[in-house]
């Protein structure tokens, strides 16, 4: 296996012909609007590093892997472009939800379940949004909300709890 990593023209020249943009990908990058955001300034590092990967998935940018037969006779290559493996990624981000998902299912008891939803009015958002340290006390408190209500009732709770700040 030989892996090459190209230079960093822009991205969109990177994307071979063959490459068909994931539906988010065209969001972000239909009349430059990705550029735009950028420009405008005002996004947090990581939601800057985390779009850059997505829109970089798939594509040469990444780095391409190249394989051929064991047979040097034989023709046939194929290359792979690398994936951004960022749970911003809609196909990466999936895939990862996805074996976590699984990995739990061990852990669950054999029962009928809910899933509860706990969500913020958009007023607060900016609240947030510069304190995002109090993500995890606003989780805390929704798990505790759901196990005095079980307790009231003589129902056993479990919880799992997952904090989803964009999408």
């Amino acid at each position: 296996m030989i892996i090459m990593k190209p230079a960093y023209p822009p991205l969109l020249l990177q994307m071979s012909p063959a490459y068909t943009p994931r539906p988010l990908k065209k969001l972000f990058t239909a009349n430059q609007c990705w550029a735009h955001l950028i420009e405008e300034g005002g996004l947090r590092d990581i939601e800057v590093e985390s779009v850059t990967k997505m829109l970089a998935c798939g594509t040469s940018i990444l780095g391409v892997k190249h394989y051929t037969c064991g047979n040097h006779s034989c023709p046939h290559v194929k290359y792979l472009c690398n994936t951004c493996s960022c749970r911003a990624c809609p196909s990466c981000g999936k895939k990862a939800t996805d074996q976590w998902i699984a990995n739990q299912q061990h852990r669950l008891p054999e029962c009928t379940w809910q899933h509860l939803v706990f969500t913020l009015p958009d007023t607060l958002w900016p609240l947030f949004f510069h304190n995002r340290h109090w993500l995890d006390a606003l989780c805390r408190l929704a798990v505790d909300n759901l196990l005095y209500a079980g307790r009231r009732r003589g129902v056993e709770v479990g919880v799992f709890c997952a904090i989803h700040t964009y999408g």
